[in-house]
């Protein structure tokens, strides 16, 4: 068990206002909720089953995989274009953001 220095209870720091910042640690920090959102409410499970008929081989990324970057791409909004995949393709914080492994990336 790591020991931990600092008391929860007798913390100096206590929070007194909250304001507006300008200052991001990203633009798409809300990805990851996101992504953890669509697994929580079972939608890949459904996708699957739906466009299974679809896919005749098993070859390049599974449907889940690609509606996940699909609804990823959708709800950042940086670009519409879907030459933009090549570029987050080459993006690992993206990849991680989404969680998804960089080799799995659409292009």
């Amino acid at each position: 068990m790591r020991y931990d220095s600092t008391d929860r209870n007798n913390s100096k720091a206590i929070i007194d206002d909250v304001g507006v910042t300008v200052d991001n640690l990203t633009s798409r920090a809300g990805l990851s909720l996101f992504v953890r959102y669509l697994r929580s409410i079972v939608l890949f499970p459904y996708l699957e089953d739906l466009f299974s008929k679809i896919r005749k081989s098993h070859k390049g990324q599974g449907i889940s995989e690609i509606f996940k970057q699909l609804f990823c791409f959708f709800m950042d909004g940086t670009s519409r274009h879907l030459t933009y995949f090549d570029t987050l393709k080459k993006d690992g914080g993206h990849a991680g953001s989404i969680e998804t492994d960089p080799e799995h990336m659409l292009s």
